[in-house]
């Protein structure tokens, strides 16, 4: 027998293509009993999921169209033990996007200043020994600041 579809030989009683799939004898009926049941979404269902969306839509986009809080000026105090080598970065966002990031190798003591509506910044010890200290101030007041002390310990702070 030939396959309709593909053209190749096969067996007489074959009921499907062995090349290609193609059912080409006696398809065999379905299971007694057997029903097929197609579904549908509820309106509820629906309802449900538009609300769902329409929640999470709501949380990510929460201030108005056009709205920009304004720009701040900050500075990243890096401090602790003198002469401590670092690397890492800062990143300046502004309308909830980051719009510059600066990649950084500095000895402790120094300083960054940054404007935009929030900052956050990454360092990390360059040894094993000695404190990292990293402070974010906006209008010369400490608003974040964390510290290790950990071999190669790594410092993570940021604005809201």
């Amino acid at each position: 027998m030939l396959c309709k579809k593909c053209g190749r030989q096969m067996p007489d009683d074959n009921r499907y293509c062995n090349w290609c799939g193609t059912a080409v004898g006696e398809v065999p009926e379905p299971i007694s009993g057997a029903t097929v049941k197609k579904t549908t979404p509820s309106v509820q269902s629906i309802f449900c999921a538009v609300l769902a969306l329409a929640i999470i839509i709501g949380v990510f986009v929460s201030q108005p169209p056009g709205f920009s809080p304004p720009s701040q000026d900050f500075t990243i105090r890096v401090s602790g033990t003198s002469g401590l080598d670092f690397s890492g970065s800062y990143s300046v966002m502004k309308d909830g996007i980051i719009t510059s990031s600066e990649t950084v190798y500095g000895v402790v003591p120094t300083q960054y200043r940054a404007k935009g509506a929030a900052v956050s910044a990454a360092f990390q010890k360059q040894s094993e020994s000695g404190t990292l200290k990293v402070q974010i101030l906006k209008g010369g007041k400490v608003v974040k600041e964390e510290q290790t002390t950990a071999a190669y310990g790594v410092v993570s702070v940021a604005t809201n």
